[in-house]
């Protein structure tokens, strides 16, 4: 039994029965509906996007206090610490990225 490896398959455009009338007004009907919903959906994302993003924003800005807040609790700790302990604060808080290089004394 031999297999024939068969050639890419093509597509030929304008051949078999052409589309009668109700397929045509069948596919306009179905094309204006769905272009309808479409334009009902999008209004409806921007509305509630619209009416959500003050929402989220006030609550961003009661986090970012909170944390703000929370932060300077940690701060105040920390010196109570180092105040308890006899040693005194090293850092200053600050961060900054990059190598630490040292020196060699030779």
């Amino acid at each position: 039994m031999q297999h024939r490896a068969q050639g890419p398959l093509f597509i030929r455009v304008g051949t078999g029965k052409k589309p009668g009338f109700l397929h045509l007004l069948l596919l306009i009907g179905g094309a204006l509906l769905l272009l309808t919903f479409g334009v009902w959906l999008l209004m409806i994302f921007l509305t509630l996007g619209v009416l959500l993003l003050p929402y989220l924003w006030w609550k961003k800005r009661k986090l970012i206090k909170t944390m703000q807040e929370q932060m300077a609790q940690y701060q105040q700790q920390q010196q109570a610490q180092a105040g308890q302990t006899g040693r005194e604060e090293s850092t200053s808080g600050v961060v900054i990225e990059g190598e630490v290089l040292q020196k060699r004394q030779e």
